[in-house]
C-alpha cells in the first residue's frame, strides 16, 4: 500500500463555525441536508483521486455497518440516580480542576487539505479483513473519499457532533482547531459540568461513525488540537434489531452459520489523526474502585488506525482524588479486529489500555478477533496495561516505556508493563525500556508479566536503568533482557503466527530516539531534533530521527571462506553464524562493524561469469521461510562489479546456489543476480538514489528478491529455487576488485521467520 502526503492539495472546506451553531438537541436530530450553517471555501474539489493498492475499506461497508450515533452528544440533565445498583450519588463529584482553555475561531491552514487525505500505511493488523481462515489486504481510507459538502472545520464540542450527524455513513473529513469539550456551549462560552452518570455517558461522547477521518489541526500557536471531558467512541456492542440481547443474538447468528463479520452492528473504516485527548474525570463512578469514562473505546470496530494521539489526565490528575475517577485511555475491546496504534504518546495516567475485556465469559465475542498492532508508541509515567490483553494476536515494536518504580509526582508511579493474559499469542520486537529505580534483576515480571496465554515471544528488547544492581551509576549501554521477560511470565513461546504486513523492525535503540522525536499529537510531519536515550536523559526531548553517521570498519586481513562466528545484534552467536570471502582469490581487507544500529561492512572481489563468488558474505542461517530487509545508506565504488545488498544461500563453500537483492554502484541499478552472473534488473529500479531498501525472501523452495524507496511500498520478482531447509542469509559486498575493498553500510536490518521469530 502506499501512503500519500498531500503537500499541497487543496479541497473545499465547510466551515461549521461561528454564529448559528445549533443546540445539541438539533444537532442530533438533523438530517444529511440540515441547516447546518457552513461557509464556503476557495476550492470546490476534495481529497485528489489516488490508485489503491488494495480493497478500499470503505467497501466494506453497509448492511453489516449501520448507524450507531444514538443519542450521544446530547446532554441529559439531572440529579445523580443509582443505575443498576452502581454510581451512587453519594459518590459525585465535579472536576476539580478546569483546563487552560485554547479555544480557536480560525483556521491557520487556510483551508488547504494536507495529512488529512492521506490513507493508513499497510504496516500494521488495520490493513487486513478476515477471509476464511486467512487475511485479505485492504486500505483503511477513513473520509478521504469525501464529497466537498462532507469536509469540515470545527471548533466546538457542538459543531464536532452536527457534522458527524450530517455526514452519517458517508465518507466524511472532521477537521478540529482549537478545543473540543462538550461540557462547553453557546460558542465556547457556557461551562456546564456533567450532572450525573447518565449526563456524562450520553452528553459527555461522540460516537465515530464507519468511513471517517477525523483529525486535529495545530492552531495559530503550533499547539495541537485538544480535546477535555470528552470520550470517542468507535462503534458499540448493539444487539441487532431493538430490544434485543447483543450477545444472544451473535450466537444466534454464528449457530445459523451466518459469517460474524456480517453481523449487522460492526463500524469501519476510522482514522483518527493529530489530537491531543484528556481522559475524562468521571463526576459519578461505578463505585470507588471502578470508574467509566474511559479517554477512548474502540468496541466491535475494524480496519481503525489511531495515530499521532496524546492521551493524559490533562489538568485532573488522579491525585487529585481520593477514589478511582479515570478508566482506561484507549481500549480495544468486545470483538474488535484490525486495529493499529502509532506515533502516538500516553502521559500520566493509570490504567492505560485493555485489548479484550475478559476472560472466557467473552470468547464468544473475541476468540479469533483482536488483531492489533503497537507500533512508535511512547508509555511515560503510565502505571499499567501497556496493554492488558486477553484473546488477541499482539504486534508490538519499536516503542518506548519510560518509567520510573519511586518518582518524586505519585501520578508518575510505574507499576507493570505489557501484560500477557487469558488466550492472547503476543509478539513483541526491538522495544526500548528506560527506566528509574528499576534494578536489571527486576524487569521479570515488572516489563512484562502474564497468564493463561498461548505465547509470548520477546527479542531485541533493550533496557537501561539510572543504576545497576549494584545501586551504582549505570556504566555503559543497554541490555538486552528479551530472554528474561521471557522466562519470568513461564509463557509458551511458540511461532504460531507471524505478521501477514511488510514491516522493517528498526533496533530498539534507534526505536527510542524515533519514538521520543515522533510520538504525539503535533508531530504529522513536525518531529523533534534533540532526544536522547541514556540513563541520564529520562526526561530529555526529541531529536532527529535520522540514520546515525555510518562508520567504515577496521579492515582485517583476507579471510578464508568461512570463518569464526561474528556476533553482533540480529547474528547471534551460533556455529551457523558468520562471515567472510565466498573465494580465496579475494584478497582485499574485508570485515564488519556495528554502531548504534548501522552495519558497515567492507568487501571486496570481481564478480563475472566465471568468478560470481567473489564477494564478502556476513551471514546467519535460517530455516522455513523468512523475510530479510534493510536499508542502504551508502555505498563505495564505481566499478559494475561493485555490488552490494542482501544474499541467500544454501551453501557457504563458494559453490552454492544463491540469489543476492544487489544495487549496482556503477549504474544505481537493483537485480536479482544469482550463480553465473546472471542477472535482471527489477522493474522500475534502473537507477536509484541512496538511501534504498533491499529485501530477500523465501517462501517455499522460491526465493524472491525485492526492493523499495521508502520500505512501504515494494517491488518484488522471483530470483531462484532452493529445496534444502536451511539457507545463510545476510549483506553481501563486492567491490570490483580483488585486492581492493569498497564499504557499505545498512541500517534497519530486520529478520521475520527464519525460526527466529
Amino acid at each position: 500500500m502506499q501512503r500519500t502526503s498531500l503537500a499541497a492539495a487543496v479541497g473545499v472546506l465547510l466551515s461549521a463555525c461561528g454564529g448559528g451553531e445549533p443546540d445539541t438537541a438539533t444537532a442530533m436530530s438533523m438530517s444529511r441536508t440540515s441547516s447546518l450553517v457552513v461557509s464556503s471555501a476557495t476550492a470546490t474539489t476534495g481529497c485528489p483521486a489516488l490508485p489503491l493498492n488494495g480493497v478500499d475499506a470503505q467497501t466494506l461497508t453497509g448492511a453489516s455497518t449501520p448507524l450507531q450515533l444514538g443519542s450521544y452528544g446530547t446532554r441529559r440533565p439531572g440529579a445523580p440516580v443509582l443505575v443498576g445498583g452502581k454510581h451512587s450519588p453519594a459518590n459525585y463529584r465535579a472536576a476539580p480542576v478546569l483546563p487552560n482553555w485554547q479555544f480557536a475561531t480560525s483556521d491557520p491552514t487556510g483551508g488547504v487539505l494536507t495529512f488529512e487525505c492521506e490513507v493508513a500505511p499497510d504496516a500494521g493488523w488495520h490493513s487486513y479483513k478476515r477471509s476464511g481462515s486467512a487475511h485479505e489486504k485492504v486500505v483503511v481510507t477513513g473520509g478521504r473519499n469525501a464529497a466537498p459538502q462532507h469536509i469540515y472545520t470545527v471548533y466546538n464540542g457542538q459543531q464536532l457532533v452536527a457534522a458527524l450527524n450530517e455526514a452519517g455513513l458517508a465518507p466524511k473529513i472532521v477537521r478540529i482547531v482549537g478545543h473540543i469539550d462538550l461540557r462547553m456551549s453557546a460558542n465556547n462560552t457556557v461551562f456546564k459540568e456533567y450532572e450525573s452518570y447518565t449526563d456524562q455517558k450520553f452528553g459527555g461522547s461522540v460516537s465515530i461513525p464507519s468511513n471517517s477521518t477525523l483529525v486535529g489541526i495545530n492552531d495559530a500557536q503550533g499547539r495541537a488540537a485538544r480535546i477535555t471531558g470528552t470520550t470517542l467512541l468507535i462503534g458499540g456492542e448493539l444487539a441487532a434489531s431493538q430490544g434485543g440481547d447483543a450477545e444472544a443474538d451473535f450466537k444466534a447468528w454464528i449457530a445459523a452459520g451466518k459469517d460474524g463479520d456480517l453481523f449487522p452492528t460492526w463500524t469501519r473504516n476510522i482514522i483518527i489523526r493529530n489530537i491531543a485527548l484528556d481522559t475524562p474525570w468521571d463526576v459519578n463512578p461505578e463505585d470507588s474502585a471502578n470508574a467509566y469514562a474511559d479517554g477512548v473505546t474502540i468496541s466491535r470496530s475494524q480496519n481503525i488506525w489511531v495515530d499521532h494521539v496524546t492521551i493524559s489526565d490533562g489538568d485532573t490528575p488522579d491525585r487529585l482524588a481520593s477514589d478511582t475517577r479515570h478508566d482506561g485511555a484507549l481500549d480495544i475491546v468486545r470483538g474488535s479486529d484490525y486495529v493499529t496504534l502509532s506515533n502516538s504518546k500516553f502521559f500520566k495516567h493509570g490504567k492505560t489500555t485493555l485489548v479484550g475485556n475478559g476472560d472466557s465469559g467473552r470468547a464468544w465475542s473475541d476468540a479469533g478477533r483482536l488483531h492489533v498492532t503497537f507500533t512508535g508508541l511512547h508509555w511515560h509515567g503510565t502505571a499499567s496495561r501497556r496493554p492488558l490483553i486477553r484473546f488477541g494476536q499482539l504486534h508490538t515494536f519499536n516503542n518506548l516505556l519510560e518509567g520510573d518504580t519511586a518518582p518524586a509526582d505519585p501520578d508518575m508511579k510505574f507499576a507493570g508493563g505489557l501484560d500477557v493474559r487469558y488466550q492472547s499469542d503476543v509478539l513483541s520486537e526491538h522495544n526500548y525500556y528506560l527506566f528509574k529505580n528499576l534494578k536489571p534483576s527486576q524487569v521479570g515480571g515488572k516489563v512484562s508479566s502474564g497468564k493463561d496465554a498461548i505465547s509470548y515471544r520477546a527479542s531485541g528488547e533493550l533496557f537501561i536503568n539510572d543504576k545497576g544492581d549494584d545501586t551504582k551509576p549505570w556504566v555503559g549501554g543497554a541490555i538486552d533482557i528479551s530472554s528474561a521477560l521471557m522466562a519470568a511470565t513461564g509463557l509458551p513461546r511458540l511461532t504460531r503466527w507471524t505478521p501477514p504486513y511488510n514491516y522493517s523492525a528498526m533496533p530498539a535503540d534507534q526505536a527510542c530516539v524515533f519514538v521520543k522525536n515522533n510520538a504525539g499529537a503535533g508531530r504529522v510531519n513536525n518531529p523533534g531534533t534533540d532526544a536522547t536515550c541514556t540513563a541520564a536523559s529520562t526526561t530529555t526531548p526529541p531529536t532527529n530521527p535520522t540514520d546515525p553517521t555510518p562508520t567504515d570498519p577496521t579492515p582485517t586481513d583476507p579471510q578464508p571462506p568461512v570463518i569464526a562466528p561474528t556476533c553482533t545484534a540480529l547474528f547471534n552467536c551460533s556455529s551457523g553464524v558468520g562471515q567472510g570471502v565466498m573465494n580465496a582469490a579475494v584478497t582485499a581487507p574485508v570485515g564488519s562493524s556495528l554502531l548504534n544500529g548501522v552495519y558497515t561492512v567492507a568487501g571486496g572481489g570481481n564478480i563475472s561469469t566465471s568468478t560470481s563468488y567473489n564477494f564478502f558474505f556476513k551471514y546467519m542461517p535460517l530455516t522455513g521461510n523468512f523475510t530479510m530487509t534493510a536499508k542502504m545508506l551508502t555505498q563505495g565504488g564505481s566499478a559494475s562489479g561493485a555490488r552490494a545488498g542482501l544474499l541467500a544461500t544454501d551453501s557457504v563453500t563458494g559453490q552454492g546456489t544463491y540469489a543476492w537483492t544487489a544495487r549496482y554502484a556503477s549504474t544505481g541499478e537493483i537485480r536479482r543476480a544469482i550463480n553465473g552472473d546472471n542477472k535482471s534488473v527489477l522493474s522500475g529500479y534502473s537507477t536509484t538514489t541512496l538511501p534504498v531498501w533491499v529485501r530477500i525472501e523465501r517462501r517455499g523452495n522460491a526465493l524472491y528478491s525485492a526492493a523499495s524507496r521508502d520500505g512501504l511500498t515494494w517491488t518484488e520478482a522471483t530470483s531462484v529455487n532452493v529445496t534444502a531447509p536451511t539457507l545463510y542469509v545476510g549483506m553481501a559486498v563486492s567491490s570490483g576488485s580483488n585486492t581492493v575493498g569498497q564499504s557499505v553500510s545498512f541500517s534497519k536490518l530486520t529478520v521475520v521467520g527464519g525460526g527466529l521469530n
